[in-house]
């Protein structure tokens, strides 16, 4: 897998580097945490500052674009980023409080 950064844009209000790049593959799309490691190892950053948030895939072409964001610091990520779906699935849901009407 081969990447290559095509734009980089800083983004001081939210805190982060946005990274627009392209990577050349062989066989099926790589994943987000290879793409997330060979950004990491382009940029020498921190992995775990990195959110790969988009893959595009080029029909019929082994070459896809990528959207990724590099943030500050752990506490600005947080703050920003959504949690994942997997975290939210496993706590249990609010229940709704009903409202009743009041008896005369």
């Amino acid at each position: 897998m081969e990447l290559t950064i095509l734009d980089k844009q800083e983004k001081p209000l939210l805190s982060r580097l946005e990274i627009k790049a392209e990577i050349t593959y062989q066989g099926p799309v790589p994943t987000t945490a290879d793409v997330k490691k060979a950004l990491a190892s382009s940029l020498k950053a921190d992995e775990t500052l990195l959110v790969v948030k988009h893959i595009y895939p080029i029909y019929k072409n082994s070459k896809a674009s990528v959207i990724a964001y590099h943030y500050i610091n752990k506490d600005e990520m947080k703050r920003i980023e959504p949690a994942p779906k997997k975290a939210a699935a496993g706590k249990p849901a609010e229940k709704a409080v009903e409202k009743t009407a009041p008896k005369k």
